[in-house]
């Protein structure tokens, strides 16, 4: 008799172990999963190894207006705050 399914927690370990080896092709991996239990579809592998796919985007710093940098320009250096 079969053990209980496999969710898509307990086989993130597995999925990761093989990502980092180089194995990218969902196809693959959710061929590879089922066998070992996972009921899940080949679709909630694929959205999770798209998670991988997709870099984060880097948090970037809104630049200062022109009128800011004006006046860090104009004014005289003992009137700068610490954070200017």
């Amino acid at each position: 008799m079969a053990g209980p399914p496999v969710g898509p927690g307990r086989v993130k370990p597995y999925l990761d172990g093989c990502w980092n080896e180089g194995c990218t092709d969902a196809w693959k991996l959710w061929g590879e999963i089922v066998p070992l239990g996972y009921e899940g579809s080949y679709q909630r592998v694929s959205a999770y190894l798209r998670q991988k796919r997709t870099p984060p985007r880097p948090v970037t710093a809104r630049a200062p207006s022109p009128r800011t940098v004006a006046g860090w320009i104009l004014r005289r250096p003992t009137a700068l705050s610490e954070a200017e």
